[in-house]
């Protein structure tokens, strides 16, 4: 059994109780805007500087090492085994988090739907040592199990099966 949590404050918490962890399987966690933010706090300095980020330039670079230092935080309180679609949503330094990903055993998703990760940030992650799983991230029951586009973003990456580990062997 998995749940994909969300990234609710700066600080790394999730939005899946304590209690509930102990029956997870897996565990996946993701930045995502329409979710409930731990705090007002969180609520202005994650999500509020986030969208304002889109508009003011001057934000970018800062919410940008907030944005990464909120998921190594996440990844150091809790046992998370996939990071889903990194920088799909907010900007990330890819070279950072996927360095505390591969410390943490926590690998990165490459998501067919969206994208993300690109042929770049997978070339910087591999670099790193991090490992990879491909996601069809499928919102409708006919793209199930369409892991197309994720692979061609792993084989243009240079990825082997031994870097993804959803790959079969």
């Amino acid at each position: 059994m998995g749940v994909e949590a969300n990234l609710i404050s700066l600080e790394g918490d999730i939005d899946v109780p304590d209690e509930l962890m102990k029956y997870l399987d897996i565990l996946l966690m993701g930045y995502h805007e329409g979710v409930m933010p731990k705090d007002f706090r969180s609520t202005l300095q994650l999500f509020g500087k986030n969208m304002a980020s889109k508009y003011f330039i001057s934000l970018r670079e800062e919410m940008r090492e907030k944005n990464t230092q909120a998921m190594i935080n996440a990844i150091k309180k809790y046992k998370i085994d996939i990071i889903t679609h990194p920088g799909a949503k907010v900007d990330i330094d890819t070279q950072k988090l996927a360095k505390a990903a591969k410390e943490r055993g926590t690998s990165l998703e490459i998501n067919s739907s969206h994208g993300y990760m690109t042929v770049e940030y997978v070339k910087i992650a591999k670099k790193e040592g991090c490992k990879f799983v491909i996601n069809s991230d499928a919102h409708t029951p006919f793209r199930v199990g369409d892991f197309e586009r994720g692979i061609e973003i792993a084989k243009e990456a240079g990825l082997t099966e031994e870097d993804i580990i959803n790959a079969k062997r």
